[in-house]
């Protein structure tokens, strides 16, 4: 059985858009949660779990491109002669 202060931290955990890690050296890097399993059973001998794989966030791509259609449209002119 989770505390509510436990409880309040896996929901916000799990519901958040930024996640970081704590790496050895004190450096905090983002990461993306891939994979999520959980496990709940009623028995009173049995333990609940939530299992998840997670990547750094520097090796995502990007969701979607700031960048305008057609950027090489435009034609090339020779300024320096």
């Amino acid at each position: 059985m989770l505390f509510f202060e436990q409880a309040n931290h896996i929901s916000q955990l799990l519901l958040t858009n930024e996640i970081y890690i704590n790496e050895q050296s004190g450096a905090q890097l983002p990461i993306i949660i891939t994979d999520l399993t959980s496990e709940v059973s009623d028995a009173d001998n049995a333990t609940n779990s939530i299992k998840f794989k997670w990547k750094y966030a520097k090796h995502s791509f990007p969701a979607a491109s700031k960048l305008p259609l057609n950027i090489f449209d435009t034609p090339f002119h020779r300024t320096f002669d």
